[in-house]
């Protein structure tokens, strides 16, 4: 089986996919880190999304809100190509 790497666009959304799940959310520079693209990517979405109540931005950290934890997968889809 050969390895698929994803494109640019689709590591947001891959990301968000595992990283929202998690009660404490995740780091920006740990997005950076582990996609290689800047915390600007998410930029529009997260402060739409901030905006509506569903996620919290503390610091550079982010993380669903109690709201945004019951709506999760659409939350999510936010960040997918």
């Amino acid at each position: 089986v050969q390895p698929q790497w994803l494109a640019d666009a689709e590591k947001p959304g891959e990301y968000m996919l595992n990283a929202l799940r998690l009660n404490s959310g995740f780091a920006l520079a740990d997005y950076t880190a582990r996609t290689g693209l800047p915390p600007t990517t998410l930029q529009p979405a997260l402060d739409t999304l901030t905006a509506r109540g569903l996620l919290l931005q503390e610091g550079t950290r982010v993380r669903a809100s109690a709201l945004g934890r019951r709506f999760l997968d659409s939350v999510i889809t936010e960040f997918l190509a």
